[in-house]
């Protein structure tokens, strides 16, 4: 028969175990990109920013403070294109795209463009189409599912025969977005377009963009919760 002294020995025990555990397991943190420096920094996208620090201030403002202005990628490192792209134009002498596809972000963060594939959040869009089209597409009609539906599930963007992309289908940052490359979603969704912060993404409110209202009452019942009341405090 167990009593009370033989179970606090038993108590202490599986303190000193947890506690032998927790030394001897390192903690789980973000895997760090590890690459050769000498895949970006194209010389060519060195100038982008003389001209766009004038036309798109607040976005070259959020490239300046971002990790991948420290590390030396420039616009042309993420937006550079082949002329064979069918979303491709010229813009100032070089080819690029307008859109950086989760593909353009897997040519350095391959772990990170596989989990997206797989995710559900990546298939957004056919949750509309395939589950809901009547809703989509009777009820709602075009104009209002671009100008909500599409903005968090994402759009199928649609390319002119010049490259440019179609103002029905673009801008759009949904997270489950059709790209001109035939990737699926958007890193910008959750990360932000130039500024690409992880503390964004994983601020709550990076969620309740979407997660939110009648339909997706996630931002208020994690704000009534125990985790969401601690974040707040």
């Amino acid at each position: 028969m167990l009593t009370e002294q033989s179970l606090g020995r038993i108590g202490h025990w599986r303190l000193y175990a947890l506690l032998i555990l927790f030394f001897l397991i390192p903690p789980a943190v973000a895997e760090k990109v590890k690459l050769d420096p000498s895949n970006w920094g194209l010389e060519e996208g060195k100038a982008c920013v003389s001209c766009h620090k004038k036309s798109s201030a607040a976005l070259t403002h959020e490239w300046q403070g971002s990790a991948h202005a420290d590390a030396g990628v420039n616009c042309l490192d993420c937006h550079l294109a082949d002329q064979v792209d069918n979303d491709a134009i010229e813009h100032e002498g070089a080819i690029i795209a307008t859109i950086v596809s989760p593909k353009d972000c897997g040519r350095c963060h391959t772990k990170e463009f596989k989990e997206t594939e797989g995710s559900v959040h990546a298939k957004a869009v056919s949750v509309v189409k395939n589950r809901l089209p009547a809703l989509a597409d009777d009820l709602s009609g075009k104009e209002m599912v671009a100008a909500g539906c599409a903005q968090c599930h994402g759009s199928k963007v649609e390319v002119r025969g010049d490259g440019t992309l179609t103002p029905e289908t673009w801008p759009n940052s949904g997270i489950g977005r059709i790209n001109p490359d035939g990737s699926l979603g958007s890193c910008s969704a959750c990360h932000g377009r130039h500024s690409f912060s992880k503390a964004q993404a994983r601020d709550p409110s990076a969620c309740t963009w979407c997660h939110t209202g009648p339909d997706s009452p996630d931002d208020e019942v994690y704000a009534s919760s125990k985790h969401g009341m601690l974040y707040e405090a």
